[in-house]
Protein backbone atom coordinates (compact mmCIF):
# COMPACT_ATOMS: atom_id res chain seq x y z
CA UNK A 1 0.00 0.00 0.00
CA UNK A 2 2.89 2.65 0.83
CA UNK A 3 4.14 2.25 -3.03
CA UNK A 4 0.55 3.01 -4.50
CA UNK A 5 0.22 5.60 -2.18
CA UNK A 6 3.79 7.05 -3.28
CA UNK A 7 3.22 6.49 -7.06
CA UNK A 8 -0.36 8.87 -6.48
CA UNK A 9 1.35 11.48 -4.72
CA UNK A 10 4.09 11.91 -7.10
CA UNK A 11 1.62 11.84 -9.71
CA UNK A 12 -0.27 15.01 -8.16
CA UNK A 13 3.52 16.58 -7.70
CA UNK A 14 3.86 15.90 -11.67
CA UNK A 15 0.73 16.82 -12.77
CA UNK A 16 0.75 20.39 -10.67
CA UNK A 17 4.50 21.02 -12.21
CA UNK A 18 3.24 20.30 -15.78
CA UNK A 19 -0.01 22.12 -15.44
CA UNK A 20 1.77 25.05 -14.56
CA UNK A 21 4.93 24.76 -16.85
CA UNK A 22 2.40 24.78 -19.93
CA UNK A 23 0.64 27.89 -18.62
CA UNK A 24 4.34 29.52 -17.63
CA UNK A 25 5.90 29.48 -21.38
CA UNK A 26 8.84 31.86 -20.92
CA UNK A 27 11.80 30.72 -19.30
CA UNK A 28 14.19 33.22 -17.56
CA UNK A 29 17.63 32.73 -17.03
CA UNK A 30 18.43 34.87 -13.43
CA UNK A 31 21.80 37.04 -14.25
CA UNK A 32 21.05 36.72 -18.29
CA UNK A 33 19.23 39.75 -20.14
CA UNK A 34 18.34 37.45 -22.57
CA UNK A 35 15.54 35.10 -22.49
CA UNK A 36 13.14 32.42 -24.32
CA UNK A 37 11.53 35.25 -26.33
CA UNK A 38 13.51 37.34 -26.96
CA UNK A 39 15.67 34.26 -28.35
CA UNK A 40 12.48 34.25 -30.50
CA UNK A 41 12.54 37.44 -32.13
CA UNK A 42 16.38 37.08 -32.87
CA UNK A 43 15.70 33.81 -34.84
CA UNK A 44 12.71 35.72 -37.00
CA UNK A 45 9.80 33.37 -35.17
CA UNK A 46 7.10 34.10 -33.17
CA UNK A 47 3.93 32.02 -31.14
CA UNK A 48 0.62 31.56 -33.38
CA UNK A 49 -2.10 31.45 -31.24
CA UNK A 50 -3.97 29.63 -33.77
CA UNK A 51 -1.12 27.40 -35.96
CA UNK A 52 -1.64 27.50 -39.44
CA UNK A 53 -1.03 25.13 -42.36
CA UNK A 54 2.54 26.59 -42.89
CA UNK A 55 3.56 26.99 -38.98
CA UNK A 56 5.64 24.23 -37.21
CA UNK A 57 5.22 23.02 -33.56
CA UNK A 58 7.67 25.13 -31.37
CA UNK A 59 8.79 21.33 -29.62
CA UNK A 60 9.47 19.97 -33.71
CA UNK A 61 11.69 23.69 -33.71
CA UNK A 62 13.63 23.30 -30.43
CA UNK A 63 14.01 19.56 -31.71
CA UNK A 64 16.24 20.44 -34.73
CA UNK A 65 17.19 23.34 -34.01
CA UNK A 66 18.92 22.66 -30.05
CA UNK A 67 20.18 19.28 -30.28
CA UNK A 68 21.01 17.45 -26.98
CA UNK A 69 22.58 14.75 -27.27
CA UNK A 70 22.43 12.40 -23.88
CA UNK A 71 25.62 10.34 -22.17
CA UNK A 72 24.05 8.06 -19.23
CA UNK A 73 26.26 6.46 -16.73
CA UNK A 74 24.70 3.47 -15.49
CA UNK A 75 25.07 0.76 -13.10
CA UNK A 76 21.51 -1.33 -13.86
CA UNK A 77 20.09 -2.97 -16.95
CA UNK A 78 16.52 -2.08 -15.33
CA UNK A 79 17.50 0.89 -15.03
CA UNK A 80 19.21 1.67 -18.89
CA UNK A 81 15.97 0.02 -20.69
CA UNK A 82 13.74 2.53 -18.41
CA UNK A 83 16.07 5.70 -19.58
CA UNK A 84 15.84 4.23 -23.16
CA UNK A 85 11.96 3.60 -22.87
CA UNK A 86 10.95 7.08 -21.42
CA UNK A 87 13.09 10.61 -21.65
CA UNK A 88 16.06 9.38 -23.76
CA UNK A 89 14.07 9.01 -26.75
CA UNK A 90 13.46 12.76 -26.64
CA UNK A 91 17.44 13.14 -26.80
CA UNK A 92 18.85 13.46 -30.32
CA UNK A 93 21.04 10.76 -29.27
CA UNK A 94 21.51 8.52 -26.53
CA UNK A 95 24.55 6.50 -25.15
CA UNK A 96 25.37 4.81 -22.04
CA UNK A 97 28.93 4.21 -20.54
CA UNK A 98 27.72 0.80 -18.28
CA UNK A 99 29.75 -2.43 -17.30
CA UNK A 100 27.08 -4.33 -18.72
CA UNK A 101 25.53 -6.03 -22.21
CA UNK A 102 21.82 -5.60 -23.08
CA UNK A 103 20.65 -5.85 -26.53
CA UNK A 104 18.10 -3.07 -25.82
CA UNK A 105 21.10 -0.53 -24.40
CA UNK A 106 23.49 1.24 -26.76
CA UNK A 107 26.43 0.84 -24.74
CA UNK A 108 28.74 3.31 -26.35
CA UNK A 109 31.60 3.06 -23.77
CA UNK A 110 32.19 -0.42 -21.96
CA UNK A 111 33.94 0.57 -18.34
CA UNK A 112 32.70 0.47 -14.94
CA UNK A 113 31.91 3.33 -13.59
CA UNK A 114 34.64 3.42 -11.13
CA UNK A 115 37.37 3.27 -13.71
CA UNK A 116 40.19 5.68 -12.84
CA UNK A 117 39.87 7.46 -16.22
CA UNK A 118 35.91 7.31 -16.59
CA UNK A 119 35.11 10.54 -17.70
CA UNK A 120 38.41 11.30 -20.15
CA UNK A 121 37.13 7.82 -21.67
CA UNK A 122 33.21 9.18 -22.08
CA UNK A 123 34.26 12.36 -23.40
CA UNK A 124 36.55 10.91 -26.20
CA UNK A 125 33.81 8.19 -27.03
CA UNK A 126 30.83 11.55 -27.16
CA UNK A 127 33.30 13.58 -29.47
CA UNK A 128 34.50 10.69 -31.76
CA UNK A 129 30.49 9.31 -31.89
CA UNK A 130 28.40 12.62 -31.42
CA UNK A 131 30.07 15.51 -31.68
CA UNK A 132 29.17 17.73 -34.55
CA UNK A 133 31.41 21.17 -34.89
CA UNK A 134 29.39 24.64 -35.74
CA UNK A 135 25.91 22.83 -34.26
CA UNK A 136 23.72 23.69 -31.82
CA UNK A 137 24.34 21.19 -30.20
CA UNK A 138 24.90 20.07 -25.81
CA UNK A 139 25.77 17.09 -23.84
CA UNK A 140 23.56 16.27 -20.99
CA UNK A 141 25.49 14.04 -18.34
CA UNK A 142 23.24 11.83 -16.51
CA UNK A 143 22.91 8.92 -14.01
CA UNK A 144 20.57 6.11 -14.59
CA UNK A 145 18.28 7.14 -11.49
CA UNK A 146 17.65 10.79 -13.18
CA UNK A 147 14.62 11.40 -14.89
CA UNK A 148 14.72 14.78 -17.13
CA UNK A 149 12.19 16.44 -18.92
CA UNK A 150 14.59 17.30 -22.12
CA UNK A 151 12.31 19.81 -23.88
CA UNK A 152 12.77 22.15 -20.77
CA UNK A 153 16.36 21.36 -21.17
CA UNK A 154 16.00 23.14 -24.83
CA UNK A 155 13.59 26.18 -23.54
CA UNK A 156 16.79 26.79 -21.14
CA UNK A 157 19.40 26.99 -23.16
CA UNK A 158 17.87 28.43 -26.51
CA UNK A 159 19.29 31.48 -25.91
CA UNK A 160 22.57 30.62 -25.00
CA UNK A 161 25.50 30.52 -27.64
CA UNK A 162 26.73 26.59 -27.29
CA UNK A 163 30.22 27.85 -28.76
CA UNK A 164 31.23 29.62 -25.57
CA UNK A 165 32.03 27.62 -22.04
CA UNK A 166 28.34 26.84 -20.19
CA UNK A 167 28.08 24.65 -17.29
CA UNK A 168 25.37 23.99 -16.10
CA UNK A 169 23.34 21.87 -13.28
CA UNK A 170 22.65 21.95 -9.42
CA UNK A 171 25.87 23.60 -7.77
CA UNK A 172 27.12 22.41 -4.57
CA UNK A 173 30.06 23.04 -2.75
CA UNK A 174 32.44 19.77 -2.33
CA UNK A 175 35.62 19.52 -0.54
CA UNK A 176 38.39 17.95 -2.85
CA UNK A 177 41.04 15.04 -1.43
CA UNK A 178 43.49 17.73 -1.02
CA UNK A 179 41.34 19.46 0.91
CA UNK A 180 40.42 22.70 -1.11
CA UNK A 181 36.78 24.03 -1.51
CA UNK A 182 35.25 23.54 -5.17
CA UNK A 183 32.06 24.32 -6.55
CA UNK A 184 30.71 21.71 -8.61
CA UNK A 185 27.62 20.80 -10.51
CA UNK A 186 26.75 17.17 -9.16
CA UNK A 187 25.69 14.44 -11.27
CA UNK A 188 22.31 13.32 -9.51
CA UNK A 189 21.15 16.82 -10.34
CA UNK A 190 22.79 16.54 -14.46
CA UNK A 191 25.23 18.06 -15.66
CA UNK A 192 24.83 20.23 -19.16
CA UNK A 193 27.79 21.33 -21.34
CA UNK A 194 27.72 23.50 -24.09
CA UNK A 195 30.04 22.72 -26.93
CA UNK A 196 33.02 25.28 -25.81
CA UNK A 197 32.58 23.53 -22.26
CA UNK A 198 33.52 19.79 -24.00
CA UNK A 199 36.35 21.50 -26.18
CA UNK A 200 38.08 22.91 -23.05
CA UNK A 201 37.93 19.96 -20.94
CA UNK A 202 38.97 17.42 -23.92
CA UNK A 203 41.87 20.14 -24.15
CA UNK A 204 42.38 19.67 -20.14
CA UNK A 205 42.77 15.97 -20.83
CA UNK A 206 45.09 14.00 -22.13
CA UNK A 207 44.28 12.37 -25.56
CA UNK A 208 45.61 9.14 -23.90
CA UNK A 209 43.35 9.00 -21.80
CA UNK A 210 45.83 6.13 -19.45
CA UNK A 211 48.98 8.96 -18.74
CA UNK A 212 46.03 10.98 -16.02
CA UNK A 213 44.42 9.29 -13.02
CA UNK A 214 40.96 10.53 -11.96
CA UNK A 215 41.48 10.79 -8.40
CA UNK A 216 38.14 12.58 -7.76
CA UNK A 217 34.48 11.77 -8.26
CA UNK A 218 33.02 11.98 -12.02
CA UNK A 219 31.25 15.29 -11.29
CA UNK A 220 34.12 16.80 -9.03
CA UNK A 221 36.76 16.06 -12.00
CA UNK A 222 34.50 18.14 -14.56
CA UNK A 223 34.82 20.93 -12.44
CA UNK A 224 38.42 20.89 -11.32
CA UNK A 225 39.21 20.98 -15.03
CA UNK A 226 36.98 23.74 -15.95
CA UNK A 227 38.04 25.71 -13.19
CA UNK A 228 41.28 27.04 -15.01
CA UNK A 229 39.34 27.52 -18.12
CA UNK A 230 37.03 30.43 -19.20
CA UNK A 231 33.88 28.11 -17.63
CA UNK A 232 30.52 29.97 -17.22
CA UNK A 233 28.27 28.98 -13.97
CA UNK A 234 24.83 30.05 -14.10
CA UNK A 235 21.74 30.30 -11.27
CA UNK A 236 19.96 27.73 -12.78
CA UNK A 237 16.90 28.29 -10.63
CA UNK A 238 13.91 29.77 -12.44
CA UNK A 239 12.63 33.69 -12.10
CA UNK A 240 10.83 32.99 -8.80
CA UNK A 241 14.18 31.32 -7.28
CA UNK A 242 12.58 27.86 -7.62
CA UNK A 243 15.22 24.53 -9.04
CA UNK A 244 15.12 23.21 -12.27
CA UNK A 245 18.22 20.63 -11.62
CA UNK A 246 16.35 18.58 -8.88
CA UNK A 247 19.64 16.53 -7.38
CA UNK A 248 17.19 15.12 -4.62
CA UNK A 249 13.83 13.09 -4.96
CA UNK A 250 11.17 15.41 -5.85
CA UNK A 251 8.67 14.22 -2.65
CA UNK A 252 11.24 14.88 -0.34
CA UNK A 253 11.76 18.40 -1.68
CA UNK A 254 8.62 18.77 -1.43
CA UNK A 255 8.00 18.21 2.30
CA UNK A 256 10.38 20.34 4.04
CA UNK A 257 10.87 18.17 6.96
CA UNK A 258 11.12 14.66 4.65
CA UNK A 259 15.07 16.03 4.37
CA UNK A 260 17.23 14.71 7.05
CA UNK A 261 18.71 17.10 9.33
CA UNK A 262 22.15 15.37 8.29
CA UNK A 263 21.88 15.72 4.73
CA UNK A 264 23.32 19.06 3.88
CA UNK A 265 21.92 19.40 0.09
CA UNK A 266 20.77 22.79 1.17
CA UNK A 267 23.50 24.07 3.44
CA UNK A 268 25.96 23.09 0.07
CA UNK A 269 24.00 24.56 -2.36
CA UNK A 270 25.39 27.43 -3.97
CA UNK A 271 21.94 28.84 -5.13
CA UNK A 272 20.30 28.00 -1.77
CA UNK A 273 16.72 25.95 -2.50
CA UNK A 274 13.90 26.09 -1.47
CA UNK A 275 12.47 23.47 0.55
CA UNK A 276 8.11 23.00 0.39
CA UNK A 277 5.97 23.51 -2.12
CA UNK A 278 8.13 26.34 -3.81
CA UNK A 279 10.85 24.20 -4.10
CA UNK A 280 10.12 22.85 -7.48
CA UNK A 281 10.11 25.26 -10.93
CA UNK A 282 7.60 24.64 -12.89
CA UNK A 283 9.98 24.11 -15.70
CA UNK A 284 11.82 21.27 -13.65
CA UNK A 285 14.56 19.84 -16.17
CA UNK A 286 15.83 17.30 -14.24
CA UNK A 287 14.37 14.41 -11.29
CA UNK A 288 16.36 11.94 -9.41
CA UNK A 289 15.98 9.35 -7.59
CA UNK A 290 13.39 7.68 -9.88
CA UNK A 291 13.06 3.85 -9.88
CA UNK A 292 12.84 2.46 -13.83
CA UNK A 293 8.73 2.07 -13.19
CA UNK A 294 8.48 5.27 -12.08
CA UNK A 295 9.96 6.65 -15.24
CA UNK A 296 7.29 5.40 -17.41
CA UNK A 297 4.77 6.97 -14.40
CA UNK A 298 6.33 10.15 -15.18
CA UNK A 299 6.79 9.86 -18.91
CA UNK A 300 3.14 9.34 -18.71
CA UNK A 301 2.48 12.39 -16.82
CA UNK A 302 4.86 14.51 -18.49
CA UNK A 303 4.62 14.23 -21.87
CA UNK A 304 1.35 12.05 -22.67
CA UNK A 305 -1.41 13.57 -20.05
CA UNK A 306 -3.22 16.64 -21.84
CA UNK A 307 -4.34 19.67 -20.13
CA UNK A 308 -7.85 20.76 -20.78
CA UNK A 309 -8.47 20.41 -24.60
CA UNK A 310 -6.41 17.44 -26.40
CA UNK A 311 -3.34 19.06 -28.52
CA UNK A 312 -1.47 17.13 -31.16
CA UNK A 313 1.24 18.69 -30.60
CA UNK A 314 3.17 16.41 -28.62
CA UNK A 315 7.33 16.83 -28.53
CA UNK A 316 8.90 14.44 -31.24
CA UNK A 317 10.80 11.76 -30.04
CA UNK A 318 13.87 9.67 -31.43
CA UNK A 319 12.88 6.28 -31.37
CA UNK A 320 9.28 5.03 -30.73
CA UNK A 321 10.64 1.85 -29.38
CA UNK A 322 10.39 0.68 -26.06
CA UNK A 323 12.73 -2.28 -24.71
CA UNK A 324 10.75 -4.84 -22.29
CA UNK A 325 10.77 -3.70 -18.33
CA UNK A 326 12.84 -5.69 -16.08
CA UNK A 327 10.61 -6.34 -12.94
CA UNK A 328 12.13 -6.99 -9.85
Amino acid sequence: MTGIFTGFFIGLVVISLVSNARRNGTILLPGSSRNFEQWLNLENLRILAKPSSSSVPIAQYLYDRVQISCVVLSSKQRQARAVIGTWGRHCNSLSFVADFEDKYVPVDLKASLQDPHILCLTLHKFAEKRFVADKNQWLLLADDMTFAVVENLRYLVAPLNTSENYYLGHAVTRRTLRGSELIVNVLSGGIVLSQGAVLALLLALSPDCNERKEEEHFDVTIAQLLMGTDATLLDTRDSSGSTRFLARPVEKLLIEKSVSPYDKFVEESIFAPKLGKRCCSANAITFHGVDALDMHFFEYLVNRVQIGKSSNSSPPLRSEDIPPVILE
